[in-house]
């Protein structure tokens, strides 16, 4: 099988797994939505935990790629942080709950690479975004970068707990867009809160 293929395996297998979470989603059920026989998926995949797995790389790959567009754009700080949370907004619209929770619970080694590698990501954009931005004067120049990063990494963290948030009483989009609200507002300076008083976040 080509790696087109089976990087269209992967995409289906990530959607499904984004609406529905990963345990109620079978091999059966992405064998029939890629129009495959459950063989050839083996073959391709030796069980669901390798195909969750692969289906984390490539998200993550796929997020890291979209960043480093976003931060290729010219814009100051405030609007590079905005243009990444309305991509996250977006990709994650339709993510389900569950799949957190299925991740943690039943792929472990996949909950571990996901929560490393977006840990690493945000933290390394969020730094150069918070230099950025002090520099402009945009945000304060009396915080400590390091801490905000930590502070915001933990923040993010949160939004799965399932203690502070249970069930669907907020979804993801909802908690994420305060978070970026609550984050920005206290970082800018009076010059980069007249930028967000024009906004919708």
């Amino acid at each position: 099988m080509t790696m087109e293929a089976i990087r269209k395996i992967l995409s289906t297998a990530e959607r499904m797994f984004m609406r529905f979470g990963i345990r109620s989603v079978t091999m059966d059920d992405v064998a029939r939505e890629t129009s495959i026989s459950k063989k050839t998926l083996y073959r391709c995949f030796r069980d669901k935990d390798e195909l969750v797995q692969k289906t984390v790389e490539q998200h993550l790959k796929a997020i890291g790629d979209k960043m480093d567009e976003l931060d290729n754009q010219e814009g100051n700080a405030v609007m590079n942080t905005l243009a990444i949370a309305n991509f996250i907004c977006s990709d994650h619209r339709e993510l389900n709950p569950a799949l957190i929770f299925d991740l943690r619970k039943y792929h472990a080694e996949s909950y571990a690479l996901l929560t490393r590698q977006r840990d690493q990501m945000i933290s390394t954009r969020l730094l150069d975004n918070l230099n950025k931005g002090m520099l402009s004067g945009l945000y304060r120049n009396d915080m400590n970068p390091e801490l905000i990063s930590r502070f915001y990494i933990n923040s993010v963290d949160s939004l799965f707990n399932e203690d502070g948030f249970p069930g669907m009483e907020f979804d993801f989009v909802s908690k994420y867009r305060e978070l970026i609200r609550y984050h920005l507002h206290g970082i800018v300076t009076p010059e980069g809160k007249k930028l967000l008083d024009n906004i919708q976040i």
